[in-house]
């Protein structure tokens, strides 16, 4: 339990002729000025820690949902440039394969004509 400023005054005054000055601080000491310098209870430290837990879970569950979602948009976006690529893969492909029918058809031409 925390003393008051007046409560310490008190104290000091009635115990310090007593025991003298240095004697009658050390007393003081011991209890708290504020409720700030309170000892911390196993319960308030369990308390404490599950708050913590509880507050980092629920942190780590947001992270989660969001990684998710970005994962999603990611997978979205590499499904449309695969595609993307697909599509112009194939008509690369075609090009080639017209160019070099055409090709052939030269050379079958050319040796024709020889």
């Amino acid at each position: 339990m925390a003393l008051t400023a007046s409560q310490r005054s008190t104290i000091l005054k009635n115990f310090a002729p007593m025991l003298g000055e240095e004697v009658a601080e050390a007393l003081l000491s011991q209890f708290p000025a504020n409720d700030l310098e309170t000892p911390a209870t196993r319960d308030f430290v369990r308390a404490e820690c599950i708050a913590l837990k509880s507050d980092v879970t629920h942190q780590i569950d947001q992270l989660r949902t969001e990684l998710k979602a970005e994962i999603g948009d990611v997978r979205t976006e590499l499904k449309a440039e695969i595609g993307d690529l697909r599509t112009e893969l194939q008509r690369e492909l075609r090009l080639h394969l017209v160019a070099t029918l055409t090709f052939v058809g030269a050379l079958l031409t050319a040796f024709r004509l020889l």
